[in-house]
This record gives C-alpha cells, structure tokens and sequence, in this order.
C-alpha cells in the first residue's frame, strides 16, 4: 500500500509539470537546495563547494566532506526551476539565512545595536519591517538577521600551528586608588609556542583542535595589577555611558560642517522632537547649567575621573548645580535653543576636558 501510494503522488507530481525535463535535485537535510541539469553537474557543484574552503594538494588532509546530509535526486523536474552552476553556487553558499533575536537593553540605540552586530541600520529595518527604528524601547525584540551557506565544508588536518601563551595575572590592593580603578603595575607579556594538532574545520574555521605535541618558543611573563579599595563618592558614575535620548544620530563625532568652522563637531547630534525627555548617560554631580548662544540650554555633569557629559540646546533644564543624579535619571528636554538648525540633542563626552567619540565608552 505504502508503495502504491508513492506512486500515485509522484504521478500526481508530473502531473503538474508544464514543461518536463530530466534534472538532480541536491537536498541538505532533506530540504531543497538547488536544482541542476543532471547528475553529473550536481557534483561538480559540490566539487566546487569543496574547493572553496580546502586545496587538494595538502598531503595531511585526513577527511573531506560536509557538515550536513547532501544527497542527490535524479528526478523530472520543471525546465523554469533548473539552475545554471553559477546560479547554484550562488543560493548554496549564500542563500541561507540565520535569525537570531536581540532584546533591547538599557542605554542601547539602533545605531549601536546594529553595530555591534555587524550589521547596517538599515539592515535591521529590513528585518523588522513594520517596526518604528526611531522608537524602540528597553525589552522590545529586534531581528538580527545573517547570510549563512546552506552547505558547510567540514575537513580534518594535520597542521602545525604557532600559538600566544596567555599570561597569569595577579593583582594588589592599593588605598590610594577607588574601587573601580586599577592601574597596571607590571605589564604581562604573552608566552609562544609551535604545535602539532589535528584540526577539526567548518568552512575554513577551526571548530576542534586536539594537541598532538607542543613546543615551547618564549614563556609568558606574569602581569601584574593594582586595584583601589578607597570608597567611591556619590557623585562619581559607573564610566559605563548609555544613549541619553532615543532619536537616530544626525551628525557624529569630528564630522565637518559650517555651523563649527574650522573645527570638527566635538560630539553627536541626536535627532528628536522638542519636549522630548533626555537623561544622564552615567551617574554623577551636575557641576553646570546655563544658556549661551551657540549651546542654548546646557547641562554638565561630572561623573568623576575627569569624566564629564555634556548636554546642549534643551528646551527645558530639569537639574540644578550641586545635584546628584542617577544613570538614566531626568535631566531636561530636547529642544531648538543656540546656535541650532532644528530640534535635535547635542551631546559630549569630555575627558580631563577634551571631547573624545561618545560611542566608544558607551556600553
């Protein structure tokens, strides 16, 4: 009965083919991955899969193979969905796609999300259509979506590889530094060695590796580390910054423009609309607030260390001089103040007074 009824969908299958032709499915795991003219042409793609991550002539090459189950199905098949080669190459090395889900987080904006994906912001829109890129929030759930080979190469090699010897570390105490301070004392210095392994790889990349032999080259020099145990004071911060508004950045750090004449822009500008909330990047004391012509309405804090934020052309000053403030506290509203060409946040992170990239002490 089973027999029969196989038959009878396979005939109902042809049935449906307008235009019939001899063809070879290749199937990863069961699932359809490409379609080719014969047999024949079916394994010289696979050849060619396999050519792309190993070279034939190496002499301690154990096993070659792939890390799934690609089988091969000559079957009749409609002409529309034959593949050329290139074609076929093409959807088995890049016609996959890997999602993997990211939850916003505290002090996280589009910008950095994506760039700590590796990913473009305008890539993650693409992943999420329907949502608002401009208005995410702490615990919303955003795409992350990568290209992955619907076959990976999987080999086995002998191979003599040169590797660091990572340094120990041993750390002091010292009262003349606060808690979250440490300064290095002795700097360590990475060991070498050679070794013999066999080497387990996916698509060029190890994945295993069992030591064989080893031969040492240089032995590692122990670093060596002071850390403060003095009480921090209320006013200082984590030194760990977050985005201090939600709206996409206009204008980033050292960027050109007539607004700063021959200087370059000493922060980032963050789009938004006038009365929307800002807050402090990281705790600390607000040492300043004010008005002036090219700042408008501005904020400083201080968050100890010589860390100061500094926060321009708010519609309204929330803070007062001498108040301690928490990360991700209230401090004013975005606004159109100074020297400003449309509503939007300017912020600055300065240490022992120099502007320095925001974005690389943002966590």
């Amino acid at each position: 009965m089973a027999i029969q009824r196989e038959k009878e969908m396979q005939a109902l299958e042809l049935a449906k083919i307008v235009n019939p032709v001899a063809g070879c499915q290749v199937l990863v795991n069961g699932k359809l991955a490409a379609i080719l003219s014969s047999r024949a042409e079916a394994e010289k793609l696979l050849e060619n899969v396999k050519n792309t991550y190993y070279k034939s002539d190496n002499p301690n090459l154990k096993y070659l193979g792939f890390a799934e189950r690609v089988d091969l199905v000559e079957k009749t098949v409609e002409k529309a969905t034959v593949m050329t080669l290139d074609k076929a190459m093409s959807m088995v090395m890049y016609g996959g796609e890997e999602i993997k889900i990211h939850v916003v987080k505290s002090g996280e904006s589009v910008w950095l999300i994506a760039r700590k994906n590796n990913m473009r912001v305008k890539d993650l829109e693409t992943a999420n259509p329907g949502k608002n890129m401009e208005l995410i929030h702490i615990g919303d759930e955003l795409k992350l979506v990568s290209i992955k080979p619907l076959i990976s190469v999987r080999t086995q090699e002998k191979m003599t590889l040169t590797e660091a010897i990572p340094f120990a570390q041993k750390v002091e105490q010292s009262g003349a530094l606060y808690k979250d301070q440490a300064k290095i004392k002795v700097k360590g210095v990475q060991g070498q060695r050679t070794i013999v392994a066999d080497v387990v790889k996916v698509n060029g990349q190890i994945v295993e590796k069992k030591v064989l032999s080893e031969k040492i080259l240089k032995q590692p020099k122990t670093q060596y580390i002071v850390k403060g145990t003095k009480a921090i004071p209320a006013s200082f911060g984590s030194l760990r910054f977050r985005m201090p508004s939600s709206g996409k950045i206009n204008t980033y750090f050292a960027a050109r423009g007539y607004l700063w004449g021959r200087d370059r822009h000493r922060g980032i500008d963050i789009d938004g609309r006038t009365g929307d909330a800002v807050v402090a990047s990281d705790g600390g004391k607000v040492i300043k607030t004010g008005y002036n012509g090219r700042s408008g309405n501005f904020i400083e804090i201080s968050h100890g260390r010589g860390y100061v934020t500094f926060y321009a052309h708010l519609s309204k000053i929330g803070v007062k001089t001498g108040q301690n403030v928490g990360k991700g506290q209230y401090i004013g509203k975005v606004g159109n103040t100074g020297h400003s060409t449309g509503s939007h946040l300017h912020f600055e992170i300065r240490i022992n007074g120099t502007p320095v990239n925001p974005f690389k002490y943002m966590r």
